[in-house]
């Protein structure tokens, strides 16, 4: 479920689900990962990157480089929330931050290099959303 928060960017909202829960009673690393990539998702689709202009275009984005911090324990059932911020973008690339919370922030994903690349299939800067390229 997304909202969209300032500056127009889309705010991904996620219940913890059972089965993403570890032998320690907290969400497991890798669920962190996940709903960071469903607000990438969210992201994307925000930014007219949805299943329509990959399918006109044959572009993507996909993740090249990654950081995440695990600042607090997720329990089950915790409604998070995933605030993204862009940093930069050109041709063929796009840096941005996600930020989850819950009552306070408890894991940040970031770009080393950078963190998601536009693609097309040899490397092409990205197509308009009008299907031209720019």
């Amino acid at each position: 479920m997304t909202a969209h928060g300032t500056g127009g960017l889309p705010v991904f909202r996620q219940t913890v689900q059972d089965d993403w829960i570890d032998y320690n009673g907290h969400l497991s690393e890798a669920y962190y990962v996940l709903v960071f990539g469903f607000a990438t998702d969210a992201l994307m689709d925000a930014a007219g990157l949805d299943a329509g202009y990959r399918a006109r275009t044959g572009c993507s984005l996909y993740t090249v480089e990654a950081h995440v911090r695990y600042l607090h324990e997720v329990p089950r059932g915790s409604d998070l929330c995933v605030r993204t911020t862009v940093l930069g973008a050109d041709a063929k690339k796009v840096r941005f931050l996600h930020e989850m919370f819950l009552a306070a922030p408890c894991a940040i994903r970031w770009p080393g290099n950078s963190t998601a690349a536009v693609g097309c299939w040899k490397g092409a800067p990205a197509s308009s959303t009008d299907g031209n390229r720019s």
